[in-house]
């Protein structure tokens, strides 16, 4: 995917009432790995390791911060992905990003913009109920243990007959 298709594809799915399979801290991930990618191949196995995904990191940020310290060529490339990112972070809704991954994996990199970092901190410092991780309608499932007489959940859990 060019990064061309990659804009647009953030732009048209930004603010869609679609339900989008993926939530903004893997968009935000893939489009790191895209960028650095199209910069230094052989960094985006680092990149990878430093920007786990989301089901894989379990909350260990020490094993994150660590490979920060040991990748001295990361340091070298981050100023061209934060050229590179900048006209594409106004398509992902970072307040749709935890803060403690925002704080312990994005922020450290230094590719977003201190605007852009101050007004998610403001954001999540105002509101107490963070918002729906992913992008459009929040897909939702019935519970079958409260659904009531006379209804019958399907098996795919989302549809009721």
């Amino acid at each position: 995917m060019s990064l061309k298709v990659l804009q647009c594809f953030l732009s048209q799915t930004f603010k869609t009432d679609e339900t989008i399979s993926t939530n903004e801290y893997n968009i935000l991930r893939f489009t790191i790995l895209k960028l650095v990618y199209e910069i230094n191949q052989s960094l985006v196995s680092t990149f990878e390791r430093m920007i786990p995904l989301e089901d894989g990191m379990v909350g260990n940020y020490d094993d994150i911060r660590n490979l920060y310290k040991k990748s001295s060529k990361v340091w070298e490339i981050l100023p061209d992905v934060a050229k590179k990112l900048k006209p594409l972070i106004e398509f992902i809704d970072l307040r749709r990003i935890d803060l403690k991954d925002m704080e312990n994996i994005f922020e450290p990199l230094d590719i977003i913009s201190k605007e852009d970092l101050l007004e998610f901190f403001r954001y999540h410092a105002k509101v107490k109920t963070p918002i729906s991780y992913t992008r459009g309608m929040p897909f939702f499932t019935w519970d079958k243990k409260h659904c009531g007489d006379g209804i019958t959940i399907h098996n795919d859990e989302v549809t009721f007959i």
